[in-house]
């Protein structure tokens, strides 16, 4: 009985390669085949521990590459403990692998926490992978950094189901790391381990503010980039990325946007589709780009967060957590760009962006989430919450006085918890125009402020917020104040990144205080901020539009000698600053936020003729003529569809187009005016163009 039951399990050996290869039908027949001779294996038999390690070694493969069923994970675990207590004999000469046994045991355990989050299978399995590291791992051919890199997974759900031991978990993680150092090619998860480091230190960042450890892990992750081909081990230079723009996310540190975005960007292909860093990568390059395109380049800005947003859903599938924030951010700024371009597709879809954020908040994945989290993602599952409905609002206002309640000045998550105060009433205030919801935004402001990792945005933030409190109440002392808070950034020379936001808003509040109020003597600063703010590179051609017509509307009002200078500023780039309409309807949009700045050339014209300046201020009329015409030639409309209905119409249209592209294209400040067109032909083309368009539209 013993020799055959020896030689069906020597058979069983030998033929679980070709099993593999002929499918998962025939695979699932060898397995039975081998339950089926377990059956009739005596407890005695030498063998049968062998078997058990085998039969546990093949279902591990099913679970991990075909079945993912849980009831695989405990066969496993039954027929391995059945395993390890049984004698151990060698048969044909192989010794029972008792490291791997255990190895298999440790993994098939914590696997199955991953499905039914029983803190005793966690526990157990850790305490399993930590004997392992005591084991002869080498003889029994098994890698010190593949165990190390299990049990530092296994330690990250520790930390997530038991969030106060997060910073004993690191330093264990950190432990495991240099005890595989110096890098071995003979140790292929080196880099594993690292990584699970790296990714435990920038989540601690994240949910409490605290950086032990940041910069060394930063430090270990460059080494290990040096020491390995990026092909080999893209996720070391994708993590180096996340954690550099985490860090500049919560500690307001300056950063090198253009080498973290070369890192994601040449990196994350290279990453397998399933591996775990790729949607932290994706939800890193989005945060990245929408952090960075605050207070920049509106229609750049938003149109870049709204790709990243895109890019990262599509790695976040239905049921994962972080969905519902990327969905939450996607609405905002599609309702962003529907303020600048006036496209009514994404306010519908910001809307269904804000629906199935909330619906997913709704989750009790998501509750739990928010309830071990209480850092960015619980606030912005706060703001989820309160953008739903005026009782959300109300539930998370009453909630946000709450968690503060139960803080002190000092704890890791007081400054968190007045984060969340002010922008809720940020939120409420966007809702309610009630100047004390602003007063309390402005409250919370400078109560985060001492704390602030970057101190010169969120200060000229409290003085924009009292700016327009003045606005709403007309307390001079409001205005007061928030001038000497700007002119005290100024004096600390503020990132490049905040200073245009900065002029602009001490420059309007010195007018406001001079117009308003009387305060003549600060008309002169109010202009040279004006100025400042109009030179500083780091804005965009609509910014610079904008302040410079601004400047020109507060300096004529006095006869400022600085008059002449700002209407022409804002007329070298009114042309630049209204290049961004794909479409007809877009570019109305846009000339209809201008509002009366498209009415600068006209006033430019007439300060000109009230200086007696005539010739000037016809010139100056005809360049006003020329940008329009100029970006009507730019917006080129498809006669595709209206040629099937009406060819006649469709050829006119291109005719009159073309006669339009030829006034545009001989109007110029300096030309002879004989060689140019006659004025009342230039009058009837666009009278022709206009009767065109009526028709065009009629047929619609």
């Amino acid at each position: 009985m013993q020799n055959d039951c020896g030689r069906a399990i020597y058979k069983l050996f030998g033929t679980r390669q070709s099993a593999r290869e002929q499918g998962n039908v025939a695979f699932d027949t060898w397995i039975a085949n081998g339950e089926n001779l377990l059956s009739s294996c005596p407890r005695s038999h030498p063998g049968r521990p062998h078997l058990l390690l085998l039969l546990a070694n093949e279902k591990f493969y099913r679970y991990d590459d075909i079945s993912r069923q849980t009831s695989d994970l405990d066969d496993i675990i039954f027929y391995l403990t059945e395993a390890l207590l049984l004698t151990h004999c060698a048969v044909n000469g192989t010794r029972f692998n008792i490291v791997g046994a255990l190895y298999l045991l440790s993994c098939a355990i914590v696997r199955r926490f991953e499905h039914t989050r029983q803190p005793p299978d966690l526990e157990c399995g850790i305490q399993c992978f930590r004997s392992l590291l005591y084991l002869p791992l080498k003889k029994a051919g098994f890698q010190f950094s593949k165990v190390s890199a299990e049990l530092a997974n296994a330690l990250s759900y520790k930390t997530e189901r038991y969030p106060a031991s997060e910073q004993e978990n690191i330093e264990e993680v950190l432990t495991l790391y240099l005890s595989c150092l110096p890098w071995d090619p003979s140790e292929e998860y080196t880099a594993a381990v690292l990584s699970r480091l790296a990714l435990a230190v920038a989540h601690r960042l994240g949910r409490t503010g605290q950086s032990e450890r940041f910069d060394q892990v930063v430090g270990y992750l460059r080494e290990g980039r040096k020491v390995c081909r990026p092909r080999d081990h893209p996720e070391l230079s994708v993590l180096l990325a996340f954690v550099l723009s985490r860090q500049s996310l919560h500690a307001g540190q300056d950063i090198d946007y253009e080498e973290i975005m070369a890192l994601f960007n040449e990196h994350l292909p290279l990453l397998p589709p399933r591996h775990h860093t790729r949607i932290l990568a994706q939800m890193g390059i989005m945060l990245l780009i929408v952090t960075r395109s605050a207070g920049g380049d509106i229609p750049d800005g938003v149109e870049e967060g709204i790709n990243g947003c895109r890019a990262a859903l599509n790695c976040l599938p239905s049921g994962r957590q972080y969905r519902p924030i990327c969905l939450y951010v996607l609405a905002l700024l599609l309702r962003e760009r529907h303020k600048y371009f006036g496209n009514e597709e994404c306010l519908r879809e910001a809307e269904l962006c804000a629906n199935e954020a909330f619906s997913s908040y709704q989750s009790e994945n998501l509750q739990s989430l928010r309830g071990s989290d209480n850092g960015p993602t619980s606030i912005l599952l706060s703001l989820i919450h309160a953008d739903s409905s005026i009782a959300g609002l109300e539930e998370e206002v009453r909630h946000s006085h709450e968690r503060l309640a139960s803080t002190q000045p000092g704890d890791d998550n007081h400054r968190l918890t007045l984060l969340n105060n002010h922008l809720i009433y940020l939120a409420k205030f966007a809702r309610s125009d009630d100047l004390t919801d602003l007063e309390k935004v402005i409250e919370y402001s400078q109560m985060i402020l001492p704390s602030a990792p970057n101190a010169h945005k969120d200060t000229i933030d409290i003085a924009s917020n009292l700016q327009l409190a003045f606005m709403r109440s007309g307390r001079e002392e409001l205005l007061d104040k928030s001038i000497d808070i700007c002119r005290n950034v100024l004096e600390t020379k503020p990132q490049q990144a905040s200073r245009y936001k900065l002029f602009r808003l001490l420059g309007t509040s010195l007018s406001l205080r001079c117009i308003l109020l009387g305060h003549s003597e600060d008309l002169n600063e109010s202009t040279s901020m004006f100025k400042a703010a109009f030179d500083e590179d780091y804005s965009s051609a609509s910014e610079r539009f904008d302040v410079a017509c601004l400047w020109a509307s507060v300096v004529r009002h006095y006869r400022h000698l600085s008059t002449l200078l700002a209407y022409h500023n804002a007329l070298s780039v009114m042309q630049s600053s209204l290049a961004v309409g794909p479409t007809v309807q877009t570019q109305h949009t846009i000339i209809g936020n201008l509002r009366l700045n498209m009415r600068t050339p006209l006033e430019y014209a007439s300060y000109q003729i009230e200086r007696g300046q005539l010739e000037l201020a016809v010139e100056i009329l005809e360049q006003g003529r020329a940008l329009l015409w100029s970006e009507m030639r730019g917006l080129r409309t498809s006669v595709d569809q209206l040629r099937p209905t009406d060819s006649t119409l469709a050829d006119k249209f291109l005719a009159v187009s073309k006669a339009l592209e030829a006034i545009t294209t001989s109007i110029s400040l300096h030309e002879d005016p004989e060689t140019s067109l006659d004025s009342s032909q230039g009058h009837d083309e666009v009278d022709a163009f206009s009767r065109t368009m009526k028709e065009q539209r009629r047929l619609r």
